[in-house]
């Protein structure tokens, strides 16, 4: 998902009712006969503060659920090479497609 896909997402989980409801404006008008343009025109005109206002809002929060994110998936690598060093030693008691499919999640961590 890119930034942009992110930030409208997290947008329309903040606002839910704002999006909805300029989505069922633009649907109205073009119902009524109004072209796209006159539709969206007037629902910008409505909501269209609102909708900055929360897109603003998810702007500000992306880089701190990217670094979030970044942590989790630290913490997991840690968890997943604890589990290596531990369990997949030749007298350890896991399985080998286990080990090896953790050492590829790390590896794949890793490579973020």
């Amino acid at each position: 998902m890119t930034e942009s896909q992110w930030i409208e997402q997290a947008a329309r989980i903040i606002q839910p009712i704002t999006f909805r409801s300029y989505d069922d404006l633009v649907a109205y008008c073009l119902r009524n006969g109004d072209g796209i343009e006159t539709a969206t025109r007037y629902a910008d005109r409505t909501y269209g503060d609102d909708i900055v206002n929360a897109r603003a809002k998810a702007a500000a929060l992306y880089p701190l659920v990217q670094q979030a994110v970044a942590a989790e998936r630290e913490r997991c690598a840690v968890i997943a090479e604890t589990w290596v060093i531990d369990w997949a030693r030749p007298s350890g008691h896991m399985p080998d497609d286990i080990a090896a499919a953790i050492r590829q999640m790390k590896d794949v961590n890793d490579d973020r």
